[in-house]
């Protein structure tokens, strides 16, 4: 499976507003304003990976993940496993995340900056053979 994954808030919020405004409000207030209509359901970075690893350890996948975008920083060309990201690019955006934390939802506040700095993925998983 090849699946980009647009981690933001598709315009619900934006342009008029923070990028990360989306995060301020909590699940099942934001289910409640996406359900039905086509809107973004605001599974994010951290969950993707959790999820993905538990298929993993289960011998189901593997997978690998490139970032195609992060908050602050805009689109990554060419895209960019997480570890091959430099300092500086992570720090400005997880600096740029931080500067709004303050701000998400209550449930959010514990999610690594890093985590919440990621705003697109490029996922590549393959089945294992059982």
């Amino acid at each position: 499976m090849i699946h980009r994954i647009d981690l933001r808030d598709h315009e619900m919020c934006t342009p008029d507003h923070h990028e990360l405004t989306f995060l301020r409000f909590q699940s099942g207030f934001y289910r409640s304003m996406t359900q039905n209509s086509g809107r973004s359901n605001r599974v994010l970075f951290h969950c993707y990976c959790e999820r993905l690893e538990r298929l993993r350890e289960a011998r189901f996948i593997n997978y690998v993940v490139s970032i195609t975008r992060l908050a602050g920083v805009g689109d990554l060309i060419p895209h960019q496993l997480p570890e091959k990201i430099d300092a500086g690019t992570w720090r400005r955006s997880e600096r740029f995340v931080e500067d709004y934390c303050p701000r998400v939802a209550q449930e959010l506040s514990q999610v690594a900056s890093r985590d919440l700095a990621v705003a697109g993925i490029f996922l590549v998983a393959t089945r294992t053979c059982q």
